[in-house]
């Protein structure tokens, strides 16, 4: 059996970059595919998870074709994929379970077959989810710009009314976005170890449900919304815990926190569920070492980082006083740099 290998991009599955490598043979036109996507949900009831492993080529040229496919056959490839994965949650969980009771052990074949089912599942589901968010987002950009042009008066929506698109969803896409990102948490607590060997999951495919998580939260809409905020949290402890994403984990959050002002009371809402529910403030210890340690003239020329920075660690300093306490002396240094908000956030510890 080829191996799936998990691509930097998606013209890399058309083509095989090393022996024994999957490749997509079957390219399906943009014409063909709403007769196609059938096919795979009937395989998908009838073969349970592993039908994926006949079926990957149809979904996987949803995506190729993406800005040539109308919404109607995005919407029916994701409800294909997303009930794939949660299948493939029950299938995969039983079949490991059973290995751990004893009661059956892997051979090779299977080991091989449930790891690749598995791959191409995550793959098309992260996949789907950054897509979406993609065009959603590009949508709700055009919309506001041509909204401003218009006056005042104009008003534009969000997700289900998104104004001037060509992506009109059926579906609620916080809804569906909250059911990924569960059973991507749900699949990440089953030993899924044993499908590799030596037992140790490959860094590329926990990096999916990872970089899944991370592109949900640069969405404030998304970010902003308690039932996802509360399953991405849950994923990324999950990560940690189990994979050994924790130092990772604290450099992306780092990362969004500079980009993006919504991150503030985002990310607070997150550290507060990693100390308070997960008990993971080693993490939360992590994630403040990384902030301090951001370059001060690097931050100057970013004013906008340096506030995001600041705002965040002064409420960290607020609802966790002795934690702040913790990461003063990296940041005492500050009180003789630029730029003025990280003197001004040193000084607000300090008076902490």
């Amino acid at each position: 059996m080829s191996e799936f290998i998990i691509p930097v991009a998606k013209a890399d599955l058309l083509k095989r970059s090393v022996s024994n490598a999957y490749v997509v043979n079957d390219v399906i036109s943009v014409r063909n595919l709403r007769n196609y996507l059938p096919k795979s949900q009937r395989s998908l009831t009838s073969e349970g998870f592993t039908y994926i492993l006949h079926e990957f080529d149809t979904l996987f040229c949803v995506l190729h074709e993406w800005q040539n496919v109308d919404s109607g056959i995005k919407e029916n490839a994701w409800h294909i994929v997303l009930k794939g994965y949660e299948v493939c949650v029950r299938q995969l969980g039983s079949a490991l379970e059973s290995t751990q009771t004893g009661q059956s052990v892997l051979n090779r074949t299977e080991m091989n077959t449930h790891r690749n089912a598995l791959k191409m599942h995550t793959y098309l589901l992260c996949q789907f989810v950054d897509m979406f968010e993609n065009e959603l987002n590009a949508n709700a950009k055009s919309a506001v710009g041509a909204n401003a042009g218009r006056g005042r008066g104009a008003k534009g929506g969000r997700r289900g009314d998104r104004g001037p698109s060509d992506l009109q969803l059926c579906m609620d896409w916080f809804i569906e976005c909250e059911k990924a990102v569960s059973a991507l948490d749900q699949i990440c607590r089953l030993k899924l170890d044993k499908l590799w060997d030596p037992p140790v999951a490959e860094e590329d495919f926990i990096n999916l449900p990872a970089n899944c998580c991370y592109k949900l939260l640069e969405d404030r809409d998304m970010a902003s919304n308690a039932n996802i905020r509360a399953a991405v949290t849950s994923l990324l402890a999950t990560l940690v815990r189990r994979y050994g994403h924790s130092i990772a984990c604290s450099v992306k959050l780092a990362q969004l926190l500079q980009c993006f002002p919504h991150m503030v009371n985002c990310l607070m809402a997150i550290v507060r569920s990693f100390i308070e529910d997960e008990k993971l403030t080693g993490v939360v210890r992590e994630l403040l070492k990384e902030i301090c340690s951001y370059n001060g003239a690097d931050l100057e020329r970013d004013s906008q980082a340096s506030q995001n920075f600041s705002n965040f660690l002064l409420e960290v300093a607020r609802t966790y006083p002795t934690l702040a306490q913790s990461i003063l002396p990296l940041l005492r240094c500050r009180l003789d740099e630029e730029p003025y908000q990280m003197r001004n956030c040193v000084l607000g510890l300090l008076e902490k």
